[in-house]
């Protein structure tokens, strides 16, 4: 593998966030996610060192899913970009192309997720932080769907507002019991309402992934090689790369 110095440095300078608007990238990203924010500022940096990689490390790098999430949405963002990134960072335009799918493509998307564990860890001197870059096996596991995780969230929404109901109208009968007045009553029903949805704010937020899942990628730096992961625009340039569904299809 390379070191190219100045392509670090060019990239570490490199600005996601625009402080003059409302809704800078890191704040898109967490949104669009489910992440929070610092989780999303902890992501952008290593989508930069996945980038450096990309140009680099010689053959095929993959992303991980979240790192692709933020690959996917700056992708959105044209101007930055295609014009500030890869005209003026990289030097060299970088593509992001769907996978064609298959065991072979998914074979192919191990080995070269693989590949970019072990050359991140030469590059920036250890292994990436797990919770962003799992391991190759986690990494390309079956997704679960959107519509499980959702009828899952549904559930745990209806359970909550039955116990908050059921919770508030058994404060109410002890209270009224006790002979208490209606603002007493009114103060003990909106306490147990506010008990009840909290723990079901807390399920809820423990039921949501920090990224998408099934996602299958890869960016070829190099010369041009057939199939969807490389087409480059230059004879040195970083092809392009696949997003498709994770598991063995």
């Amino acid at each position: 593998m390379k070191e190219d110095s100045h392509l670090r440095a060019r990239l570490d300078a490199f600005r996601f966030d625009d402080p003059a608007i409302a809704l800078p990238f890191s704040a898109r990203l967490a949104r669009e996610n489910g992440w929070t924010r610092a989780y999303a500022l902890r992501v952008i940096k290593e989508y930069r060192r996945f980038l450096y990689l990309t140009q680099v490390a010689g053959r095929e790098m993959t992303p991980s899913e979240d790192v692709d999430a933020a690959w996917h949405l700056h992708l959105v963002y044209t101007r930055s970009y295609w014009d500030e990134l890869c005209g003026k960072v990289l030097g060299q335009p970088l593509h992001h192309l769907p996978t064609s799918g298959g065991a072979s493509e998914n074979v192919r998307f191990r080995e070269a997720y693989g590949a970019t564990l072990v050359a991140y860890a030469t590059a920036f001197g250890g292994k990436p932080a797990a919770d962003i870059w799992p391991d190759v096996d986690a990494r390309f596991a079956p997704a679960t769907s959107a519509s499980a995780k959702h009828s899952r969230t549904a559930r745990i929404a209806l359970l909550g507002l039955a116990l908050t109901t059921a919770g508030a109208a058994w404060a109410a009968g002890g209270a009224s019991e006790a002979g208490l007045s209606a603002g007493s009553l009114f103060l003990i029903c909106a306490g147990t309402g506010a008990v009840m949805l909290w723990i079901v704010k807390r399920a809820l937020a423990s039921n949501v992934k920090k990224g998408p899942s099934g996602c299958s990628s890869g960016c070829s730096s190099g010369s041009s090689t057939s199939g969807d992961s490389s087409s480059s625009d230059s004879g040195s340039g970083c092809g392009s790369s696949g997003c498709g569904g994770g598991g063995g299809d």
